[in-house]
């Protein structure tokens, strides 16, 4: 199950927080006009990161947390979704950069968590 929190913002507008893995990078996000062909989510991904200079956000990220005062801004995938479903998805419209260090940072966490050998000990 999805859970969403909702908690009031700044000038009156609700934050609402919800698991990451229901977001996408906006393929339509006009700072990347040179990703024509970027369709994927891990396309987009990628050039985030060599256009975009998502690794000094990642490292910032890493050693001060995310700062929850900048939110992501989302619309959801297909207009006539329903936002409060737990299956609906949504596009960042705003704070892609973000989204995109903060699915680095998960990703290179689970990887550590799945290589681990928990069997020894150590």
């Amino acid at each position: 199950m999805h859970q969403v929190n909702t908690v009031s913002g700044s000038a009156g507008h609700n934050i609402d927080w919800m698991s990451v893995y229901r977001l996408l990078l906006d393929k339509d996000n006009p700072r990347l006009a040179s990703g024509n062909g970027a369709d994927t989510q891990f396309d987009i991904l990628k050039l985030l990161w060599t256009e975009m200079a998502v690794d000094e956000l990642v490292l910032s990220i890493a050693a001060n947390g995310y700062f929850p005062e900048e939110p992501m801004f989302v619309i959801p995938e297909h207009p006539t979704d329903d936002p409060n479903h737990e299956n609906t998805r949504f596009v960042v419209v705003e704070g892609n950069r973000r989204l995109a260090a903060v699915l680095i940072l998960l990703e290179r966490v689970m990887n550590f968590f799945q290589s681990a050998d928990w069997n020894s000990g150590s």
